[in-house]
């Protein structure tokens, strides 16, 4: 049950087997999304569900998609 890159392939499970190799996740940590930094994430989410407290569904959480669902929003 160990993961393909094990070296020993003597763990009793894939859970048992990343936990001896250390393997971790990092939520949105590094270089894995093209948001820049973590508050402009958080901001992009703030912004979306602003949207759909307002009624309005963006469609995506693209920041143009995003803005223009808010003037939307404003516009009512």
């Amino acid at each position: 049950m160990c993961r393909s890159g094990c070296k020993t392939q003597d763990h009793k499970s894939w859970g048992e087997c990343a936990r001896s190799a250390h393997i971790s996740a990092q939520w949105l940590g590094g270089t894995g999304h093209s948001y820049g930094d973590e508050k402009e994430f958080y901001k992009i989410g703030d912004d979306y569900n602003a949207c759909l407290d307002a009624g309005v569904d963006p469609g995506s959480f693209e920041r143009s998609d995003i803005d223009a669902a808010l003037r939307a929003a404003d516009a009512k």
